[in-house]
């Protein structure tokens, strides 16, 4: 009558599979801030030991530099003391990596494999130029799964382009309804 219960090892790699599959499912929001995080919020750049190291080490230098700059009181004392000063030095060092990790993650572009149509792909690329974003034709040579088509664009720009083929698909499921009613 009781419940039948099983024991089953799982190792640390698939727990965290799951743990993962189970954030992008249900809270895709906190999964996105979660990787932020593992990396301190940088996007190019996955730092090592020596890279947070050198940021550290920077950071300090700058606290101190700080400090010795604001001067004494008059009492002789330091302005600033030494921990809050480091960790400004620390903080400041982060957040300069940070902006330049951002602005280059920015500039950098996305391949989108689209299968359309080549008058619509190309009807679609003149209207995202137009609306001033830096949209490129992107074609392989043909393969084994056949050519592969689409467009290039900024990641800045990679949600407008979103919207732009949300709003094609939205288009093309009128047409179709239209159609068949």
């Amino acid at each position: 009558m009781g419940s039948t219960r099983h024991t089953v090892a799982v190792d640390r790699s698939e727990l965290g599979q799951r743990i993962a599959a189970h954030i992008d499912a249900n809270h895709p929001r906190l999964g996105s801030r979660l990787m932020k995080l593992r990396w301190g919020g940088l996007r190019t750049v996955q730092p090592d030991r020596t890279t947070w190291a050198g940021i550290g080490a920077v950071g300090v230098g700058l606290g101190a530099a700080a400090r010795q700059l604001l001067g004494r009181r008059s009492d002789g004392r330091p302005r600033v003391p030494v921990l809050p000063a480091v960790l400004a030095g620390v903080l400041s060092a982060w957040a300069g990596i940070w902006r330049v990790d951002s602005a280059r993650w920015r500039r950098s572009h996305v391949t989108l494999v689209l299968d359309l149509p080549d008058d619509v792909l190309e009807d679609l690329l003149e209207r995202l130029s137009l609306e001033g974003l830096h949209v490129e034709r992107h074609d392989e040579p043909r393969g084994a799964g056949g050519s592969s088509t689409g467009l290039t664009c900024r990641l800045r720009d990679l949600r407008r382009v979103n919207a732009a083929l949300d709003e094609l698909d939205a288009a093309a499921g009128q047409r179709v309804a239209a159609a068949g009613g």
